[in-house]
């Protein structure tokens, strides 16, 4: 009698070991005990994906990341192409120097460009025209909102100017950094302001002395 009783237990405890470890093992599961004693199964994340797809970073957009910013076109002098024609509003300072004029690049190949550190690191980049007016407004991805800092890791810039225009880079920098400048109902908005370019026929800047402070103020943005 004893016999069986000590081979039953035996095997109750074979099989309590092997539920166990079955509990043990398995990644995706938890239990929590309730107030009432009952016990619940509590699924939890098991892989990046899934936690991304929690904070909002997955394929299903639950944030918005906005990167706006502008491309002019700048000209100590009226400019002679009839191509880059001057904006309406276009800034003049009146007196004996020479007039800076301004006006928008509609048609440019923007992109935005972000250095991602996972595993590996990769560049990411998304492309847009700028419009009539010279303005972009880029809305980025859902797997590029999880980037740390980006701000810092990200970049715009300029990979194709429309084939009409007289314009070429004021200055020798080719990436315009971001700036984060509003953070409200899930949307971040970062600005890369205004890209200047010269036009070709363009006396330097630094004849336009009354505006090129104004200048030099909008590119260092």
């Amino acid at each position: 009698m004893s016999y069986s009783s000590g081979r039953s237990c035996h095997h109750h405890l074979l099989l309590f070991s092997f539920f166990l470890l079955l509990l043990l093992t398995s990644p995706a599961t938890m239990t929590s005990v309730e107030d009432d004693g009952a016990t619940t199964a509590v699924t939890v994340p098991s892989s990046r994906e899934e936690m991304m797809q929690l904070a909002g970073y997955g394929e299903e957009k639950l944030s918005t990341v906005l990167v706006t910013g502008s491309l002019v076109c700048h000209a100590c002098s009226p400019p002679p192409s009839s191509h880059d024609p001057p904006r309406a509003n276009e800034n003049h300072d009146h007196g004996d120097d020479d007039q800076l004029h301004e006006w928008p690049i509609p048609g440019a190949l923007v992109a935005v460009n972000c250095l991602t550190r996972g595993n590996k690191k990769r560049s990411a980049s998304v492309q847009t025209l700028t419009d009539e007016f010279g303005d972009f407004t880029i809305d980025l991805p859902s797997e590029l909102h999880g980037i740390p800092e980006m701000d810092k890791t990200c970049c715009v810039t300029v990979l194709r100017m429309p084939k009409k225009t007289t314009c070429r880079p004021a200055y020798v920098q080719k990436h315009k950094a971001l700036e984060l400048y509003s953070v409200g109902n899930g949307i971040r908005n970062y600005s890369a302001g205004k890209i200047p370019f010269l036009h070709s026929a363009s006396k330097p800047l630094q004849a336009c002395s009354k505006t090129r402070h104004t200048i030099e103020t909008e590119i260092a943005i």
